[in-house]
């Protein structure tokens, strides 16, 4: 698996989400790992790299999970920024 490949996954997740840049970042590099682990599990099964790499975006919800981080994490940044102060 190429970082190109797992960048083009992260990139369309990114596009569905607005969220302020360090909890962007935290949320990205979380789905990074578990992208990178799927693939991982997917390639010992017997999947070749751009196979194992399209059922595990397929089985995530590409677009899905972009809208539904970004419910989530919303305004992420605000609160710490509350809670901090």
């Amino acid at each position: 698996m190429t970082a190109t490949d797992i960048e083009q996954v992260l990139t369309r997740i990114r596009a569905q989400m607005d969220l302020d840049s360090e909890t962007e970042h935290e949320v990205l590099e979380e789905i990074r790992s578990h992208l990178e682990e799927a693939v991982a599990e997917a390639q010992a099964q017997g999947l070749d790299e751009a196979a194992a790499l399209t059922e595990v975006a397929a089985r995530f919800g590409v677009e899905e999970v972009g809208v539904e981080l970004q419910q989530v994490h919303a305004g992420w940044g605000t609160a710490d920024a509350v809670i901090a102060a």
